[in-house]
């Protein structure tokens, strides 16, 4: 039997845009300014990796990647040891409980200004040409040109139209970008604004808070929706919806699995597993 869906609500970094270039690039660039260029720690002790990134998306918590930049940052910087910290390890002992408590446990007396980081992370990500054109800040500490310009679609541009042929009806987005990032990754998809019903962004709503998935379910209307996420913060998003509305209408969980996960079977909560979004296609059409 095909799946029966006629609405599809996506995540978008990871599952409609390949952010490796862009936000995971920015990471790294700006956790190595704090920790080497501005703290003179050796540059062993100033490296981030693509696998420590996925590893916090993984745990949950860190959808922000501005945040994951501080608390990378900070972790570094506290590190008392000459061989660098196994991050992967601190992500998993995290457990999805974030910012606080990573803190708490690894850098409790770093002066960290979260928002030189801010502006450190908008720097790198935008550029200053487009820091002042999207964003209308001036740079201060980074003068090159922004990340986002190497941004790719991991869909075709024509996907909304194969998921409307076979069936679908409604659109939506909840993604942790604010609506000015949203819309540049909607230009790099190439797709029209106008096709999506909802787009729930970082203005509204942080995943993994249900009042996001609520919201777009309650614009939407749906008799069966789908939605597709890629991280931690995407499942406990789905988790907390499904037992703080039970009453509400039911979505579906597919998971983009990354290179890094592992296993045939599905996790708890996850009711399809796709190599990538376009998969899905498939069981549409059965």
């Amino acid at each position: 039997m095909p799946l029966q869906c006629d609405t599809v609500i996506f995540d978008v970094d990871g599952v409609l845009i390949d952010d490796s270039a862009s936000y995971s690039a920015t990471i790294k660039a700006v956790v190595r300014h704090i920790v080497h260029r501005m703290h003179r720690r050796p540059e062993c002790l100033s490296q981030v990796e693509d696998r420590d990134i996925r590893a916090f998306k993984a745990a949950g918590g860190f959808n922000d990647d501005w945040v994951l930049s501080y608390a990378l940052a900070g972790i570094l910087l506290a590190w008392p040891d000459e061989a660098p910290p196994d991050l992967p390890a601190i992500a998993r002992e995290s457990a999805g409980r974030g910012l606080d408590w990573v803190r708490s446990n690894y850098f409790p007396h770093i002066p960290l200004d979260f928002e030189m980081v801010r502006q450190l992370c908008l720097e790198y990500f935008w550029g200053e040409d487009l820091l002042a054109e999207k964003m209308g800040l001036p740079a201060q500490y980074y003068h090159g040109p922004g990340f986002v310009r190497q941004e790719r679609a991991l869909v075709p541009a024509d996907f909304l139209q194969r998921l409307a042929d076979a069936g679908v009806r409604r659109f939506g987005i909840i993604t942790g970008r604010d609506h000015i990032e949203l819309a540049v990754a909607l230009d790099t998809l190439e797709w029209d604004a106008n096709a999506l019903q909802v787009a729930v962004t970082a203005d509204h709503a942080r995943k993994p808070d249900p009042r996001a998935l609520h919201w777009a379910m309650e614009t939407l209307q749906p008799h069966q929706a789908l939605y597709i996420g890629d991280t931690g913060d995407d499942l406990r998003m789905m988790e907390n919806y499904r037992r703080q509305y039970p009453d509400a209408p039911a979505c579906l969980f597919a998971m983009v699995m990354k290179e890094h996960m592992s296993g045939d079977s599905a996790p708890a909560g996850v009711d399809i597993l796709l190599d990538r979004a376009e998969d899905i296609l498939a069981l549409l059409k059965g």
